[in-house]
């Protein structure tokens, strides 16, 4: 059990890891000045928020 906690806690992180890759490329594509109108910031921040709300519950499950 304690194998598979671990193993779902590094899913976690490089799930978390991969979103901080994906703002990064977001961020630099924006500084070029070459994004679509369709990808507003607002969007993407509220995906963010409710990912991070989803990982959040998890290791608070995984804690528990």
């Amino acid at each position: 059990a304690g194998l598979l906690l671990m193993l779902l806690l590094l899913l976690l992180l490089l799930l978390l890891l991969l979103l901080l890759l994906l703002k990064a490329v977001l961020l630099v594509i924006m500084t070029l000045g070459r994004t679509p109108h369709g990808i507003s910031l607002y969007a993407v921040a509220r995906v963010e928020r409710s990912v991070g709300r989803v990982s959040l519950n998890g290791s608070c499950w995984g804690s528990t």
